[in-house]
């Protein structure tokens, strides 16, 4: 009998931390898709405050552009089975994080503007999202 509560006491545990684990992570994915609304809105409001375009202007070419081949990259590698999907979003937050640092020193060398960090920082933000709902796969 006391075998049997201590096997039951140890599931109990072991359950409790499991479901601590998943709330954790769901939090942490929550407060990730935040920011990433936040870094949104802030896109939307300073394109829109600043040039007063459309959502087809938003952001440069050359960004937008990087952003999606380094998502494309990440997502054929983890099809082709050369990376998990895990390890393919880490380097596309990698990629996306130097793209970040790039845009921001361009910024203060007067070569871009506040819009163009901005949706640099609004990519880190979704590539955090993807790296974090992975690993809750």
């Amino acid at each position: 009998m006391a075998g049997l509560k201590a096997l039951l006491a140890t599931g109990f545990v072991a359950a409790t931390l499991f479901l601590a684990r998943g709330q954790d992570t769901t939090d942490t994915i929550q407060s990730l898709m935040a920011a990433r609304n936040e870094a949104a809105q802030k896109v939307w409001t300073l394109a829109t405050k600043l040039s007063g375009t459309s959502e087809e202007m938003i952001g440069d070419q050359v960004g937008e552009s990087r952003q999606r081949w380094s998502l494309r990259l990440a997502e054929s590698a983890a099809d082709a089975g050369v990376l998990s999907i895990q390890g393919a979003y880490a380097q596309h937050l990698a990629r996306m994080t130097e793209f970040a640092e790039s845009t921001k020193r361009q910024s203060e060398r007067g070569r871009c503007g506040s819009l163009e960090v901005a949706v640099a920082d609004y990519f880190v933000a979704d590539a955090r999202v993807r790296v974090e709902r992975s690993k809750a796969k």
